[in-house]
């Protein structure tokens, strides 16, 4: 059975059941959070499609409140203690060169233990080989399964990628259409974001296929839903908001702030605007989440407080876990298209990295940056330390955070404390045991290239076994298009 059919088979279960009433008035705010919509654990706008349900519950609430606890208590799908649920933000047929590519990509981890939520952005550009198909980007691959296996297998063949890039299960997906985002925070009465930094984007297309100007100030701002798309798709800012990695931050910072708005009493309370949000979730999403585990996320999403909500965007750049391959590279091997690859051309470095981020995130989100110099002639050395280090965690200084150092060449490796009263010391302390680093210089002591909390330098007596490995392996993913397009013709869909 379908997820769809199931959803109808629900909505009929709750229209023919009699169930005792319950008198508990807590329950009749419970269900307003299912129906108006569902912030997924860390704020994201899911959706509700149970339109009959919703609209019983707007005319006479008092009966379907009666019904109420036949729905309690389903189960969410897990492996181990975590629920990961994959996120997609897309443009739909009628909406502008975008339409069908999932340009927000969203990994979604709930910790049920810890009552935590961790959300990972993955890049649109992400490459991505798909045996029987070729080399392609991440965000085509919903259109792709949509156009050669039709729309009930449209997650067929992004679902399983997403699960062998991060090396995660996952266990549920939910869509929404930009469309839908727009009317969703309009009905909504708009949100207000915190921005982070001020930028201006010349180059904000426009429905004609054209382009505008927006601009966003520093500080808290109010956005209606066309200003909030905006601030979500931006891609050409300047003042280092011009890259799919700061659009993915402030996709975060977008959800976070629409929790509250979403389980605010004053929409709870407001027929019209429930009415409207109701109506533009139905038109414009698609999940396999059940109505009784949507319910069990608002039990999850009522525990939650904002401080359990921890974020990470895969990007490029000095120490990160992708690169850009150079134009004749691109040109050769990629027919030119603009295209991120994973380091080392192996997914593994990603999927260490989410499972140390997945056991202390709180590493990082610590602020604490750090640069490694390659005091050596052995090329490569720095960068693959560095990698190591991200992997578990730590900030590596994003502009020129790794390099040769022109000090001169050392003979041993050394770790500097650049920090007053050792401030720093758990992190060096961690860093001697990741690297076998023993000797730590204290604060104010060369090499320093930057305005950093510690600097490594690696010397001729630097080796990590098993360091030149992590670098081999290819970014394949084991699906065939082929089989899946055949088991689509053989299942009738």
């Amino acid at each position: 059975m379908s997820a769809k059919e199931e959803k109808q088979t629900t909505k009929e279960g709750i229209a023919e059941d009699s169930l005792k009433p319950e008198k508990s008035m807590s329950l009749a705010a419970k269900l307003a959070l299912i129906i108006i919509g569902l912030i997924l654990l860390s704020g994201l706008l899911t959706v509700l499609r149970v339109g009959a349900v919703t609209y019983d519950f707007v005319k006479n609430p008092e009966e379907i409140i009666a019904r109420i606890p036949d729905l309690m208590g389903a189960k969410l799908e897990k492996t181990g203690e975590r629920t990961n649920i994959l996120l997609l933000g897309a443009g739909d047929l009628s909406y502008d060169d975008g339409s069908e590519l999932t340009d927000s990509i969203m990994l979604v981890s709930l910790d049920h233990v810890d009552k935590s939520v961790s959300m990972i952005s993955i890049p649109r550009d992400l490459g991505v080989e798909i045996p029987s198909y070729g080399v392609t980007r991440v965000n085509v691959l919903y259109k792709l399964a949509k156009n050669r296996l039709g729309d009930k297998n449209a997650f067929k063949l992004i679902v399983p990628t997403i699960e062998q890039i991060t090396c995660q299960p996952i266990h549920y997906y939910v869509k929404v259409d930009f469309i839908g985002f727009k009317r969703i925070i309009n009905a909504l009465g708009g949100v207000t974001v915190d921005v982070e930094r001020t930028f201006t984007d010349h180059q904000y297309p426009t429905s004609n296929f054209g382009y505008q100007t927006v601009s966003f100030v520093e500080g808290p701002q109010w956005m209606d839903g066309e200003t909030a798309l905006q601030y979500v798709r931006s891609r050409h800012g300047n003042n280092e908001e011009g890259s799919d990695f700061a659009r993915a931050a402030r996709q975060q910072i977008l959800i976070s702030s629409l929790k509250e708005k979403v389980l605010s009493k004053d929409l709870l309370q407001d027929e019209k605007r429930l009415t409207e949000v109701i109506e533009a979730l139905n038109e414009h999403y698609e999940t396999d989440l059940t109505l009784k585990e949507m319910i069990s996320l608002v039990a999850f999403a009522e525990e939650l407080e904002t401080a359990s909500v921890h974020n990470m965007v895969l990007k490029e750049g000095p120490g990160e876990l992708l690169y850009t391959p150079d134009e004749a590279t691109r040109s050769e091997y990629y027919d030119g298209m603009a295209i991120l690859l994973p380091d080392g051309n192996t997914f593994q470095h990603i999927c260490r990295t989410i499972e140390s981020f997945f056991a202390d995130p709180e590493i990082f989100n610590s602020g604490i940056q750090i640069e490694i110099l390659n005091g050596t002639n052995r090329i490569g050395l720095a960068n693959k330390a560095a990698t190591l280090v991200m992997q578990n965690g730590y900030k590596i200084f994003p502009i020129y955070g790794i390099r040769n150092t022109s000090y001169g060449y050392y003979e041993n490796s050394y770790i500097y404390d650049h920090s007053e009263l050792n401030a720093n010391s758990p992190v060096v302390d961690s860093l001697k045991k990741l690297l076998g680093i023993n000797r730590v210089v204290d604060r104010n002591s060369e090499p320093r290239y930057h305005d950093v909390d510690v600097t490594v330098v690696l010397g001729n007596d630097f080796y990590l076994e098993g360091l030149d490995e992590m670098f081999e392996g290819k970014a394949s993913i084991e699906i065939d298009l082929n089989l899946l397009e055949l088991e689509a013709v053989l299942s009738g869909s």
